[in-house]
């Protein structure tokens, strides 16, 4: 069994670079929360992390629509709008 590497990202800024970087340096894990809840700053927005992989062309089989459409259910149990603006914006294009 190979060494587990494992980042947490918070909600800021540097999320696609630190997730960018961990991969790159063999991360196999990489924590983020469905539409970004977390205390503090929040956390990682899952549908941003799984976008962003998408578009560095990593499969993660996580189905980005798919979470994206419980952003709505999220914000209706909370009562409170998501901090993720993917929900809002869309994905982007995988490059080609």
């Amino acid at each position: 069994m190979g060494l587990l590497v494992a980042i947490v990202t918070a909600r800021t800024a540097g999320t696609a670079i630190a997730a960018r970087t961990a991969i790159a340096a063999g991360a196999n894990r990489i924590d983020a929360a469905c539409a970004g809840l977390g205390a503090g700053a929040g956390n990682t927005p899952m549908e941003v992390l799984v976008a962003v992989c998408d578009r560095m062309g990593i499969d993660t089989g996580v189905d980005v629509a798919a979470l994206l459409d419980a952003v709505p259910l999220v914000e209706d149990i909370t009562g409170h709008p998501v901090a993720g603006m993917l929900s809002r914006a869309g994905v982007f294009p995988r490059r080609a």
